[in-house]
Order: C-alpha cells, then sequence, then structure tokens
C-alpha cells in the first residue's frame, strides 16, 4: 500500500514539514541530467538549505538518466519536524528499484518504504547521529544491481 502526501499529514507519527505549503504536496526541483548531478556542489540544497551529500547508497543513477541520492521526505519524529532520507541501507533491493522508477513529482511512497526510513532515522538519532550519511558513510557495495552515477 502507498501513502499519498495527504494521508501522511493525517498520521499521528508522520506529520508534514512545518516550511512547506502542504494545502497540495509541492513537488522537490526537477532532477538534472546526471552530468551536472554527478558532483556533490551543484545538487540541490535539502529544505533546511543544508547542502545534500551522496547519500548512504551512493549517487545512484536513475533508468532516465537522472540521479538519486537521498529522495527526503518531511516528518515528524519526537515532537519535531524533520527532513529525512528513504534511500536507507535497511531497504530491500526491490523497494531501492522502486524509489528509483518512481515519479517522485506524485509523492506515492509505499508505507514499508516510510517506515524504514523513519526507523533508521530514529536508531540514528538514539546514537546522537545525524539522519543524513555523512562524508565517508555511503556505501556502494550495497545494492551491486544499482547502477551508480560515479
Amino acid at each position: 500500500m502507498s501513502r499519498s502526501i495527504a494521508d501522511l499529514m493525517t498520521s499521528p507519527t508522520l506529520q508534514p514539514m512545518p516550511s512547506h505549503d502542504w494545502t497540495g504536496w509541492v513537488p522537490p526541483p526537477p532532477m538534472q541530467p546526471m552530468a551536472s548531478h554527478v558532483q556533490p556542489g551543484t545538487w540541490d540544497t535539502r529544505a533546511d538549505g543544508s547542502p545534500k551529500g551522496t547519500g548512504y547508497l551512493g549517487v545512484l543513477a536513475r533508468p532516465d538518466g537522472r540521479v538519486s541520492n537521498e529522495i527526503n521526505i518531511g516528518v515528524n519524529l519526537n515532537g519535531k519536524a524533520i527532513e529525512i532520507p528513504t534511500l536507507v541501507p535497511t531497504l530491500t533491493p526491490q523497494e531501492v528499484n522502486y524509489l528509483l522508477t518512481m515519479d517522485v513529482s506524485k509523492g506515492q511512497i509505499p508505507d514499508a518504504i516510510v517506515q524504514k526510513a523513519v526507523d533508521f532515522a530514529r536508531q540514528r538519532m538514539k546514537a546522537g547521529k545525524p539522519v543524513f550519511a555523512q562524508p565517508g558513510e555511503d556505501n556502494t557495495a550495497l545494492y551491486p544491481h544499482v547502477k551508480r552515477a560515479r
């Protein structure tokens, strides 16, 4: 089952970030072609203005020729609205494939993926770590079936 952004907005544990206009889900900016997105300095920023990194899985090539590294969602954890990545190392290969082939502008992310992202973020927070991968934390050995952009 997939959750729409509207479903997430009414969930008691997953609430949208207040910094966004959620009256109608605002899709992320269009992804750029791979050539301009291989270097981290050319990527978009997160909702809080911080730069995106390579993510936990590295820079992944999408079938349409673009790349993904985090695919973030806004949630409410411990009473605080934050942005978390959905491309986390606890996903199954099928879930990674789904995220790489889905139309990110529609915002349909299956419950299982949302829950794994939330659980992974909670685990990181409990350990005193940021929810986003830090330099050197990307593991390009995971999911060898997925083409990397670099």
